[in-house]
Parts: C-alpha cells; structure tokens; sequence
C-alpha cells in the first residue's frame, strides 16, 4: 500500500483548487464577453434597421399628405411639398438599402417595396398636375389608388420589422444559451474545487458567485425585454466593470427604444401627437364609444391663410405660428382630450364622451382664443391668426368612423366657404 504526503496532496489540492477557479474566471468572461458581443449586435443591428425603416414608413405617410391637400385645395405650393417628400423617401430607400445588416429576405422585401412605390410615384405624379382637381371624380379616384399604394407599401415594411423582432428573439435565446451553458461549467469546476479545498473554496465563494448571479439573472432579465434593469449590487472591481459595461449598454437600448416610440407618434415641431397615433387612438375612442354607447366628437382645426403667413414671414415665422396655435389649443382643451397635427396647418381634436352642443362650446373657445391671441415673428412684429373649424360627432351625425372624418372634413370646407374663422357643423338632413 503506498502512502502519500499530506504536503503533496495539499499541493494537489491547492493545484487543483487554483486551477478550477482559474478555468470559472476565464469561462465567465468568455461567456460574459459573448453575450457582450450579441447584445451590441441588437443595439447596433435591430435598432439601426428598425429606425430606417419606422423613418420610412413615416415618409411615405407624409408623402401623402400633400397629394391629399392638392385635391381637397388645389394649391400649387403642394405641387413643391409633394416633389420634396417623395425625394425624401428616395433618400431614405438608399439608405435603408445600404444598411450592411440587412438579410437577403429584408432585402427581397425591400426592393418589391421600391417597385411599388415607383408605381405608386408614377400614380402620384398624374394627381399633381391635374388642372382643377377639386370635386373631381377621377382624381378623388386616383387619389384612393394612391392611397391604397402606399398602405400596401407600410404593410410590406411592416415584415421588416417581424424579421427584425424573430432576429432579436433569436439573439435572447443565444443570450438564455449563454447564461445556461456558463452556470453549468461554472456551477461543475466549482463543485471539483470546494472538494479539494472547502475553506478555500467557501472563502473565494463569498465574492465571486453572488456578483456572477447577479450578472447572470440580469442576461435573464434583459434578454426577456425588462429594458429598465440595472446592476446595483456593489461587486469586485472585475464584475463592477461588466456591471457598468452592462448597465450602459442597456441605457443606451432603452433611451434608443423610447426615442424610437416617442418619434413614431410625435410631431416634432408641435410636440402634438400625429396622424399615425391619431388613426389609432380615433380606432380606440370610436370603438369604446360604439361599445358604451356615449358620444364621441371630432374636431377638425385649419388654419386660414396660412400660406400667406410663409409667404410674408418666412418658414421659420410659420413654425413659430404652429407652436403657438398648438399650445393655445392645447389650454383650451380638457385633460380628458386630445390634440394631433393632422398634416401641414391641419389639427384635430378627439373629444371624448362629448356632445355636438359641448363640442360647439370647445371649437368656439379654440377659434375665440386663437383669432384674440397675438403671436410675435421676426423682431417685434406681431400678427394674429384666425382657424376655420369643422365639427362631426357620434352617434348624431353618423356612426361610421371613416363618416365621421368625412364629415368634419366637409364641414371646414363649409367654414371656408362661408368666410372663414368659424365653426361649422355638418348636419344630415333627417330621415324621419
């Protein structure tokens, strides 16, 4: 029987404890370093692909606007804004093309999208110079074509956004794979150390494993969409790096993410909510009116000669005008309503659980302030601005949404009509 040295199996032991913890730490950082790598991949990928594609389905949303506004006005100056929007969606197909990230099915996507809207710039082109578009029946049809063109279109890119989300559940799995995989080697190594050294073994435990879980179920947290976790748990100086590491990268995710959000449904020049949140919350409130059966108002808010205001003053004396009018709106408004910039001078208000009368009493108080209050431009000029208001409400003129749009629509082109500055209601004849 040979005997062995308690010197020599204590340095085995020692050798072995040291090794194990040596073969944690490194498989630890590997595993951290990847899942590192994979989550710059989302921010730098996803997010890049994302953003150009929500700035492209916003541009061709507000291509339309001035196709729509020569129809309904037949302004020349539309003729201008329409050619610089879809050379604004031009530029952004390039850019979009030439993101490096793109897969081959993003690609394949992208260019049926680009076919489409070289038919649907063609369509477009033929509205524009149409000589007397208004009331026309073959414009007001070409304009539904071009309408339906570019829905199609935001329907396709639509698809970039599903391949990006099955792109980035893919990395949260690899992320879960990488927490797993590091946990079981670590959790092995660590067992064959605390069995040749326990003391030494439970005195290094202390500060190593509570941070390494604590990073771990942060990959778990993070990988599963909780944006806002963050590491405060203070660690040693190797796991507070990756802690900071951590932390900004998951900042700069979710400020990206909410800037993101924030610019899909946010005019930025008037901070009021635009058309795209307004077609989803009007969906919203016209359905919940529908269901609780209460009344549901819609104003339609455009501002008269404002043209002239660009034309005399300058752009930059224009946008000052919209602020302006938005935040008097705004005041004038209950907390329970909501105001959006429906496109160019256009506003539109949805007022809740509110009458055709009480609808009255609001657009009235909006035209009263806006045409009393002054708004200073270019040094210390000042002018005033007046509004034409049109006024449509469910269930008294109709219980058709798109009716409802319609009618508030017809019923500032009658305040125009009949002099401007006022408030007009579109009431049908009864049937009774």
């Amino acid at each position: 029987m040979h005997s062995y040295s308690l010197k020599a199996l204590f340095k085995f032991g020692a050798i072995c404890f040291f090794l194990s913890i040596c073969l944690v730490c490194i498989t630890s950082l590997s595993h951290l370093r990847q899942a590192i790598n994979v989550t710059d991949q989302i921010v730098d990928q996803s997010i890049v692909e994302m953003h150009f594609t929500m700035e492209l389905q916003l541009a061709l949303v507000q291509v339309a606007m001035p196709v729509n506004d020569y129809i309904i006005h037949a302004n020349p100056a539309e003729q201008t804004n329409y050619h610089q929007q879809k050379n604004n969606v031009m530029q952004l197909y390039e850019r979009l093309a030439n993101v490096p990230t793109l897969q081959p099915e993003q690609r394949n996507i992208l260019d049926k999208a680009r076919q489409l809207w070289i038919d649907t710039e063609k369509l477009g082109n033929i509205i524009m110079v149409i000589k007397s578009p208004i009331g026309n029946p073959d414009a007001a049809e070409k304009m539904e074509q071009f309408d339906s063109l570019i829905d199609d279109i935001v329907r396709q890119l639509d698809a970039i956004h599903t391949i990006i989300n099955q792109q980035t559940k893919s990395r949260h799995q690899t992320l879960h794979q990488i927490k797993i995989d590091a946990s079981t080697l670590i959790v092995m190594l660590s067992i064959a150390g605390l069995f040749v050294a326990i003391i030494g073994g439970l005195l290094l435990s202390r500060s190593f494993f509570p941070p390494l879980h604590i990073l771990c179920q942060s990959m778990e947290f993070f990988s599963s969409g909780q944006l806002d976790h963050r590491i405060k748990e203070k660690m040693p100086a190797e796991f507070q790096k990756l802690a900071h590491g951590f932390n900004a990268m998951a900042e700069k995710l979710q400020k990206t993410h909410s800037e993101l959000e924030k610019q899909s449904i946010q005019d930025s020049l008037t901070i009021c909510f635009n058309r795209r949140k307004f077609v989803l919350d009007l969906a919203t409130a016209f359905a919940r009116a529908c269901r609780y059966q209460k009344p549901l108002s819609l104003l339609l808010i455009d501002l008269d000669h404002f043209k002239s205001v660009n034309d005399t003053y300058g752009h930059l004396a224009g946008d000052h005008v919209l602020k302006e009018v938005a935040n008097t709106m705004h005041q004038q408004l209950r907390s329970t309503d909501t105001l959006y910039r429906y496109g160019g001078e256009e506003f539109t208000a949805l007022l809740p659980e509110t009458n055709q009368a009480g609808a009255h009493i609001i657009a009235e108080r909006i035209r009263e302030h806006i045409a009393k209050t002054p708004i200073h431009v270019n040094n210390s000029q000042y002018i005033t601005v007046t509004t034409s208001i049109g006024l449509a409400c469910y269930p008294q003129d109709t219980t058709n949404q798109r009716e409802l749009i319609e009618k508030a629509d017809h019923a500032v082109y009658m305040a125009k009509k009949s002099g401007r500055n006022r408030v007009c209601h579109d009431t049908p004849p009864s049937t009774h």
